[in-house]
Formats: structure tokens, sequence, C-alpha cells
């Protein structure tokens, strides 16, 4: 049975900083790259650079361009999936996903949204990754949902607990690699 592992979310969730920490923490092999030269662009095509004191994502955001062939994926894949830009197959024969569900609060992905990119964020976004994650589970995949505020707080415990999922990772190492300075933009604008 080959597993896939799939970090899901919605833009600023903190999707990237999971994947981070998953793939420093694990065997597992990552699908695409880091994308870390990767800048912000406007609704206007404007890119927004990377200055000392704004650096959107400092480590990568950890996306493949394209949605992946998920049925070619080898034994123990990593892939970050945005919930609303593809939606993650139903499992068939030898092939089955783990999937780690980061959330965070409305207000906080709003704002971080606006200060990222400049523009608001569409909220609608927010029902059709519900309608993907209803999919998923009604397929069967093994979703765990991950809280990006009490990562935070506790990253052990987020870590330990993904490690009981089924989650191929060292937690304490894991854990050691959230940075609660990186915790930005929590309240609306």
């Amino acid at each position: 049975m080959r597993r896939i592992y799939v970090v899901a979310g919605l833009p600023r969730t903190g999707t990237s900083m999971m994947m981070r920490c998953i793939h420093e923490s694990s065997a597992l092999t990552l699908v695409g790259d880091r994308n870390i030269e990767r800048l912000p662009v406007g609704p206007d095509g404007s890119i927004r650079p990377r200055t000392a004191e704004y650096d959107f994502n400092p480590y990568g955001v950890y996306e493949v361009e394209r949605p992946p062939v998920w049925w070619a994926l080898p034994d123990l894949s990593l892939i970050k999936r945005i919930l609303t830009s593809s939606v993650i197959p139903p499992p068939f024969d030898g092939l089955s996903y783990f999937v780690c569900s980061m959330r965070r609060e409305r207000d906080e992905v709003t704002a971080s949204w606006w200060r990222t990119f400049g523009s608001p964020f569409d909220t609608k976004r927010f029902e059709l990754a519900e309608e993907m994650l209803d999919y998923m589970r009604d397929w069967g995949h093994a979703i765990t949902e991950v809280d990006y505020n009490r990562t935070i707080e506790d990253p052990l415990k987020t870590f330990l607990h993904l490690e009981e999922e089924g989650w191929p990772i060292d937690p304490r190492k894991a854990a050691v690699l959230v940075e609660p300075a990186l915790y930005r933009h929590r309240s609306s604008r």
C-alpha cells in the first residue's frame, strides 16, 4: 500500500510552516520544491519584493505549479495542496492518503491575506474548502485537523498527535522548527 501525505488548507493557514516542519523531521519525499524565491503577486500583477521588514514565507511556500498525477506518486510522498485549487482524489487500490488539514481563524486568514497581497480575500473559499474536505471524508481519507494557533502555542502536542495519527515524523524535531515570531497578521485590517 502506497501512502501519500498531504498538507492541505487555505492560503495563510500555516501550510508552508507545516510542510517545513514535516519535511525536515521525516524521511518523506517532497513533491515539488520549496519555491523559496517565489514572491507574492498583487491583483494588478505587481510583485511585492522581500525586504528586511517583510518576508511573506522566509522558508519557502512548498507548492507544486501543476496538480500532480496522484497515481504516479511514490510511497511516502509529501505534498502541499491549497484546498480550493484542486481536489485530492478518492483513494484507489494500493494508494491511501493521510491529510493534515490546517485551520486558522477566519479574521486572521483575511488579515494575513490583505497584508501579504494588498487585496481582500475571497471568503467564498472558506465554504469551498469545507466542501472539499467533506468529499475527502466521504472517500475515506485519513484527515487530521490541525489548528494553527494551537500549533504555535504548543507545537510538540501538535506533532505528537500527528505521529499518533500515522504520520512518520520525529515530533520533537518538528516542534523546534515552529517559530512563533513568524506568527503575525492576527487581526483584521
